[in-house]
């Protein structure tokens, strides 16, 4: 069968207008936008901040934007999580999707956290749970999900709770083997990023990376999986954590190599990509395993979080 091509025009002119038709813009359409972006930086500082004052001129939280946090096991990736979102308890509220953590196993960290001691009074932790009833929610499943399930849960929690922050831990737990459905992959967070932008929200996803090198230093080329995975987020964030000093620590050693090992990091948190301002770097941070928080100086004192709604 012949078809003539001005049959299939004749057809598609019939056709109703697209609905991306009502979003084509010319560029008198975004002129003043333009200008504007060349003399403001609210780009830099819209969001919320991260905990450490000296990263915020690099990056802050900002809504419409997916985050992924990889690193190696046991680097603190979700202890650092967590404790980004006590920072903000006050003022933002936040969802929790820890498939392979006991949802009384994520508070029993956080109230932790967030009364900086290892062992608060029953008073004290039941005044935080109940500070944090309408702020923190979390998904009390243990179970792998499939991708289309957590883009509806996302898109009902905001419905419902109305939270600014959705972190996913991890994505190993999403129903995709990371390493060869890349195709799901990509699909998972291309979605994740449509979400967030339609959703007003952040959304972090924690991600694992490949054991790096003697000596090299981690990208996010090292994520493990489909590359699309730090292509189509937004940011792209690395957490180190320096094995070589606790191992050293651990097993011993004369006092002069100890005070020089106490001078250097515990972790770093690397920003390895910032789609919104290009701006790249890192902070080192201190940990301290009883309040399980990272600082940003050796000489800091974990503070307990402020339990004063913000106006």
């Amino acid at each position: 069968m012949i078809i003539d091509q001005r049959d299939i025009m004749q057809a598609v002119r019939q056709m109703p207008p697209p609905p991306e038709a009502a979003h084509i813009v010319s560029t008198a359409d975004i002129k003043q936008k333009v200008i504007d972006a060349f003399h403001s930086n609210d780009d830099e500082y819209v969001g919320l901040p991260i905990q450490f004052p000296s990263f915020d001129k690099l990056m802050r939280f900002r809504q419409g934007e997916v985050t992924v946090l990889s690193g190696e096991n046991f680097t603190g990736k979700s202890e650092l999580l967590n404790q980004l979102i006590l920072y903000h308890v006050t003022r933002a509220k936040a969802f929790i999707v820890s498939p392979e953590m006991l949802v009384f196993r994520t508070m029993h960290n956080m109230t932790c956290q967030a009364l900086a001691k290892g062992l608060p009074t029953e008073r004290e932790i039941s005044d935080f749970l109940d500070f944090a009833h309408n702020q923190i929610y979390l998904l009390d499943q243990q179970s792998s999900f499939t991708p289309a399930m957590l883009i509806n849960l996302i898109r009902y929690v905001k419905d419902v709770y109305d939270v600014d922050f959705v972190v996913i831990d991890s994505l190993m737990k999403c129903g995709m083997d990371e390493n060869s459905e890349h195709e799901k992959v990509k699909w998972f967070i291309d979605n994740l990023c449509i979400t967030a932008k339609n959703l007003g929200i952040h959304i972090f996803l924690v991600a694992h990376n490949k054991k790096p090198l003697q000596g090299q230093k981690p990208s996010k080329y090292d994520t493990k999986g489909s590359g699309s995975i730090s292509d189509l987020a937004d940011n792209s964030l690395i957490m180190w954590r320096n094995f070589a000093k606790e191992d050293a620590l651990m097993e011993g050693c004369d006092r002069a190599e100890a005070e020089e090992w106490e001078q250097k990091p515990d972790a770093k948190i690397i920003i390895d990509k910032q789609r919104t301002t290009g701006k790249r770097g890192f902070i080192k941070l201190w940990h301290w395993p009883e309040q399980r928080v990272f600082l940003d100086s050796k000489e800091a004192i974990p503070q307990r979080i402020s339990m004063v709604r913000a106006a």
